[in-house]
C-alpha cells in the first residue's frame, strides 16, 4: 500500500490511521494463508520525526513439522519504524527508517521483508509433541508403539562381545 506523506509532511495532519489487506508474496513450505493479512497502522508526526507503527496479523494453516496433524494459528508482528525524506539520508540501505518517496510511503516491500524474517521456521502442534516412530509411523503422542527404539552402532559390536555385553 502506498500513502500519500503530503498531509504530514505540510503540516496539516498530525496522524494518519489505515487498516488494509496485504497479500504475503513469499512462499513458505506447506504453508497456507487462508485469509488476507491484515494491517493496522498508524503514522504520526512527533514534533521533529515521523513515526510508524504498524501491527500486522497473518492467520496461517500448516501441519506440525513432528507429528503430521494440521494446525491453524495467527502470528501477530509488531513493526515499528522511523519515518525518513529520502533526500535527508546518507545511505538508503538503513533497515531503521522507511523512505518516502516522491511524497509516497510504500509499505509493502518492508512489510514483506519483515514477516519473512519473522515467520517461525518451525511449527508444532504443542510443545511437547513427541511425533511420529520411525519405524511403524504411529503418531507417538497418541501412546507408544512395540517397535524396538534402542539401535546399535555396530562400530562397537566387537568391543560388546569382548566385554560380554552381547
Amino acid at each position: 500500500m502506498k500513502i500519500d506523506m503530503l498531509p504530514i509532511l505540510k503540516g496539516e495532519k498530525k496522524e494518519l490511521a489505515f487498516d488494509y489487506p496485504l497479500t504475503i508474496e513469499a512462499s513458505f513450505p506447506s504453508v497456507v494463508f487462508p485469509e488476507p493479512v491484515r494491517v493496522l497502522g498508524t503514522i504520526r508526526d512527533m514534533a521533529g520525526y515521523i513515526a510508524l507503527a504498524l501491527t500486522v496479523k497473518i492467520p496461517y494453516e500448516t501441519v506440525c513439522d513432528r507429528c503430521l496433524l494440521p494446525i491453524a494459528r495467527t502470528m501477530e508482528l509488531d513493526f515499528n519504524k522511523t519515518v525518513a525524506l529520502e533526500d535527508t539520508l546518507e545511505n538508503e540501505d538503513n533497515d531503521d527508517y522507511v523512505i518516502v518517496r516522491n511524497r509516497m510511503l510504500d509499505l509493502d516491500k518492508a512489510l514483506q521483508e519483515a514477516v519473512v524474517l519473522s515467520f517461525p521456521s518451525k511449527h508444532l502442534c504443542k510443545e511437547d509433541c513427541k511425533g511420529l516412530c520411525m519405524t511403524c509411523g504411529k503418531d507417538l503422542n497418541e501412546g507408544s508403539c512395540d517397535c524396538v527404539t534402542k539401535e546399535s552402532n555396530p562400530m562397537w559390536d566387537e568391543i560388546r562381545k569382548k566385554l560380554g555385553n552381547t
